[in-house]
């Protein structure tokens, strides 16, 4: 099971946006589906803010959406990875990438492209740069206020700092994930944050001052984070989703030695057209948010981010 299924990132989801889930039982196994409704259809989201989530037992699964489709009149639903079903329409979304974790560290390192990245994790050691693997919420914090400058410099808002917080508590604080902090003396100029279960760490969140991208201080981050992992015991470092259209951060991924797979969502009863909602984001709220003051990206977070998901 992915920690995208566990009932912590539930318990995060619904303190953060008052989500409510409906809750279904089939031969003892519990899965989650939030549940939106409104005048004209009932929609079924499995799960939101989720980069891929994993299927047990199909046909328990399947069970569950029989249901759903037999009890609901003009019903939509979602669901975040390839569902073997002939009445949904799958779409490719972007794609995943893991890293193997059973090799040697050395192994591993050598597995990475020379001057993509093991030459710029080097330098960042050679500049001095240090990580710090913590779960404290006071390096969360300051993971935070990174992430904001991130956020307004590519032009999207910032998730409410009530979910960090909340993720702090439900995660975190529970030995599920941890924080990586990168430092140049005493400031901190990369961060990412990593949530796991069973088999997997996921690389969910990251955030880096631009005056310090020229010390490489990201690849020194993950490569703290790929330490951790493998030192926890987890089988695969996963990168998270990559968009289709992020061909830049493909690449980047795809210099880790990572096996690169297509990322598949299905949707009943046919897959949404989003070019009207992109057209929005990319042509209106990206010039918006880059070009007004850091409390714009954190107040369009803390009103909308609830209706991303």
């Amino acid at each position: 099971m992915s920690i995208f299924n566990h009932p912590a990132w539930i318990k995060v989801l619904e303190k953060t946006y008052n989500y409510k889930f409906e809750k279904f039982v089939v031969d003892s196994e519990e899965i989650y589906f939030y549940k939106k409704n409104n005048l004209k259809l009932n929609y079924y989201s499995h799960l939101p803010f989720s980069d891929e989530i994993s299927i047990s037992n199909q046909k328990n699964f399947i069970e569950i959406i029989e249901r759903i489709i037999n009890n609901n009149e003009n019903v939509k639903i979602e669901i975040r990875t390839n569902l073997e079903h002939d009445k949904f329409d799958k779409i490719q979304v972007g794609y995943n990438h893991k890293l193997y974790l059973e090799p040697s560290l050395d192994e591993i390192f050598h597995s990475f492209k020379k001057t993509q990245v093991q030459q710029p994790i080097t330098k960042s050691l050679k500049e001095g740069l240090l990580y710090k693997i913590s779960e404290e919420k006071i390096d969360l914090l300051q993971f935070y206020n990174l992430h904001l400058i991130t956020r307004k410099r590519l032009g999207v808002p910032i998730q409410p700092k009530k979910f960090f917080l909340n993720f702090f508590d439900e995660i975190i604080s529970k030995k599920s994930g941890f924080i990586v902090n990168v430092f140049h003396k005493d400031k901190v100029i990369s961060s990412g944050v990593f949530m796991g279960y069973s088999n997997d760490l996921i690389y969910k969140f990251s955030a880096s001052d631009p005056k310090y991208l020229n010390l490489r201080p990201n690849n020194l981050m993950l490569w703290g984070a790929i330490q951790e992992a493998k030192k926890r015991g987890f089988k695969f470092f996963n990168f998270g989703r990559t968009d289709l259209n992020a061909e830049g951060l493909r690449k980047f991924k795809q210099g880790w030695g990572t096996v690169e797979e297509p990322l598949i969502y299905s949707y009943y009863p046919k897959a949404p057209d989003l070019s009207k909602f992109n057209f929005i984001k990319n042509k209106i709220i990206k010039p918006f948010i880059k070009y007004t003051p850091k409390f714009v990206c954190r107040l369009s977070g803390e009103l909308f981010y609830k209706y991303f998901g």
